[in-house]
C-alpha cells in the first residue's frame, strides 16, 4: 500500500512540476487562467451577496425556518462502563 502510494503521489508531483513549467511559460494560459479564476470568484460572490442567510451560504450549512433552539432538546446517554 505504501509503494503504490509512493509511486501514485510521485507521479503528481512530476505532473505538476511538468504542468507548472508550462504554465509559467506561456503568457496566454497565465492570462486565461487569471480569467477563469476572477470568473469564479466574482459568481461566488455575487451568490453570497444575494442569499438570504449569507453566513449559511459561506459556511454551507442549510437553516430551515422551524429550527429553533426552543424545540431542540439535549439526550443524554448514559455513560460506559471503564476498566
Amino acid at each position: 500500500m505504501v509503494c503504490v502510494t509512493l509511486v501514485v503521489f510521485g507521479a503528481v508531483a512530476i505532473a505538476a512540476g511538468a504542468l507548472g513549467t508550462w504554465i509559467k511559460g506561456s503568457i496566454k494560459t497565465q492570462i486565461w487562467l487569471t480569467r477563469i479564476s476572477r470568473i469564479v470568484f466574482l459568481s461566488l460572490a455575487v451568490k453570497l451577496a444575494t442569499a438570504k442567510n449569507s453566513f449559511a451560504v459561506a459556511v454551507g450549512i442549510s437553516l430551515k425556518p422551524s429550527l429553533s433552539l426552543q424545540n431542540y432538546q439535549l439526550k443524554t446517554y448514559p455513560k460506559l462502563p471503564t476498566c
